[in-house]
């Protein structure tokens, strides 16, 4: 169990960094559209090179999600403490969810314990991961909606 744990940190954080490197892609693209230096040759390249990389991103995300994170359920409850618990809740009802990386900067924890904790409370029904690519969050799940 904690080998799939450690392989799904470690997915997390590889998709984490493809996102980082389509949006620094996409900045470098922008600057020099905006600086008006570069050919159309650059420009074009740089914008296929964004685009590839956001694609690669997203469909990674979707994979993740759809066949990996749903293993995730088998995970035990009870790994996530109470305090942990609240803090998670907190920051999962704010607006726009919360990512893996903010739960594990906010716990203090390495990233694929912030993941065990989430999964555990996405096994439990509190919480439920939301959007794509960049924009993809875990979020509380309304009372409403359980």
């Amino acid at each position: 169990m904690d080998a799939d744990v450690e392989v799904f940190g470690f997915i997390d954080a590889e998709i984490t960094r493809m996102h980082e490197e389509a949006a620094e892609a996409e900045e470098m693209f922008q600057a020099r559209v905006r600086g008006g230096s570069a050919s159309p040759a650059v420009l074009r390249a740089l914008s296929a090179y964004a685009q590839a990389l956001a694609r690669n991103a997203t469909a990674a995300t979707q994979a993740f999600q759809l066949i990996v994170a749903p293993d995730a359920a088998d995970l035990p409850k009870s790994t996530v403490s109470h305090d942990a618990r609240g803090i998670i809740l907190r920051l999962a009802a704010a607006p726009g969810g919360v990512k893996n990386k903010t739960v594990a900067g906010a716990l203090g924890v390495e990233r694929t314990t912030a993941f065990r904790y989430l999964s555990a409370l996405k096994n439990e029904g509190v919480i439920v991961m939301r959007g794509q690519s960049r924009a993809a969050a875990w979020h509380l799940v309304s009372d409403d909606a359980r």
